[in-house]
């Protein structure tokens, strides 16, 4: 570990050695960016078994949960939900019509890294504060991380709502960075390192990094569980490597 970081503070030195000499000056500078667009995806999964036949109840522990769990105030979009939950209404004897439904929101945010000048990233940060959280006690841990990754496809800002795991916006699975656990088991304000994310963001698109409850780890089964998280004030510390004297 000491020798790969020794390794790697050479080889800036040596870049910045390199830029002061020649044409081109380069500067180790930080910088603290907000985003330009913040999002959440709802993607909602509901239904019913055993005998149900002639009652229309379909939904209905859909509509109990949301009133818990979706932002205060859906206008303002600095709001982000990020977690899941898996609501159960158990049907009674002796016809049982039992009702489920499984929520799962994204956080999404998107950063003008390019207007940074970075010619590389020495390191980067994502942090943010959380203001309300839901966790059912007893849950493990694992089951409420949600991995920080890149997204990989354009989404539209705001809250919006889409029906079924399709409607989920697209991340990259190979390079997953930090993770946040959706319970507030652990630090109430996570440092997550995205450093290697926003190097491949530098290097091509960048659409944006998005908090998504782990698929493996949703319950959608006859269980009353729940680990949601909101959260707002995301900013992206970077250090960065750039012009002297760069402007943007």
């Amino acid at each position: 570990m000491h020798i790969l970081f020794f390794f790697k503070s050479c080889m800036v030195l040596m870049l910045l050695s390199i830029g002061l000499s020649g044409c081109g000056r380069l500067e180790i500078a930080t910088v603290t960016l907000t985003p330009t667009k913040v999002g959440t995806r709802h993607v909602l999964e509901n239904g019913r078994y055993g005998v149900c036949h002639g009652l229309d109840r379909h939904g209905r522990g859909s509509n109990f949960l949301l009133r818990d769990v979706d932002p205060p105030d859906r206008a303002d979009p600095s709001l982000m939900v990020v977690g899941y939950e898996n609501y159960f209404l158990q049907g009674a004897d002796p016809f049982p019509c039992h009702h489920w439904g499984s929520h799962a929101f994204q956080a999404m945010m998107l950063f003008d890294v390019e207007s940074t000048g970075a010619t590389h990233i020495m390191k980067a940060t994502l942090s943010f504060d959380i203001i309300r959280e839901l966790y059912k006690d007893r849950l493990l841990s694992s089951r409420c991380e949600a991995p920080v990754a890149r997204i990989q496809d354009d989404w539209y800002e705001g809250y919006s709502n889409a029906r079924g795991r399709e409607g989920m916006v697209p991340f990259s699975r190979t390079e997953p960075g930090g993770t946040f656990s959706s319970a507030g088991i652990g630090d109430t304000s996570p440092d997550l390192d995205v450093t290697h994310i926003i190097r491949w963001m530098l290097r091509g698109a960048n659409r944006g990094v998005v908090l998504n409850p782990k698929d493996d780890e949703i319950l959608r089964n006859d269980q009353n569980v729940w680990c949601v998280s909101t959260i707002e004030n995301p900013r992206l510390v970077l250090e960065i490597v750039r012009p002297i004297g760069f402007t943007p």
